[in-house]
């Protein structure tokens, strides 16, 4: 019994994992993720799958595109509109390295990372008083 359920587990994340990698290939967002697994699960869960997964997905491939173009980093994005939750609109811009992973704060978060080609001027002095121990801690 343990070996069938398994091998559902491991169907299931294999066409998953197909259907993104065609959504990212093929620039297909969330609702495309959603038609192809909507038989496989619920469709409260199916929804949820399709945009936390779409959101994971293509943000990781944004942040290897930043990464690869040697960006020094990546600022958190919200979609800005009537349903961005409170944990989402607190991370709102917020600078990370490039070397940062990006991933969803919640499931059904649809945020991005937004590339940064310099950092602001309060990044510059958390990273200049991280850098450098007998500067004063400017963190905030």
């Amino acid at each position: 019994m343990m070996e069938w359920a398994v091998g559902i587990g491991n169907t299931a994340k294999t066409n998953i994992l197909g259907t993104l990698s065609v959504a990212r290939r093929d620039s297909l967002g969330s609702e495309y993720v959603l038609s192809k697994i909507r038989s496989d699960f619920s469709p409260e869960r199916a929804r949820r799958i399709a945009v936390t997964e779409t959101t994971r997905f293509f943000g990781a491939g944004a942040t290897h595109v930043y990464k690869a173009a040697e960006l020094p980093g990546w600022e958190w994005q919200t979609v800005e509109d009537f349903a961005v939750c409170p944990i989402c609109s607190g991370l709102n811009e917020e600078e990370h390295h490039v070397a940062d992973a990006f991933n969803p704060a919640h499931p059904n978060c649809r945020c991005f990372p937004r590339p940064v080609t310099e950092f602001s001027n309060r990044r510059k002095s958390i990273q200049s008083s991280e850098s450098d121990p007998s500067l004063p801690d400017q963190r905030p």
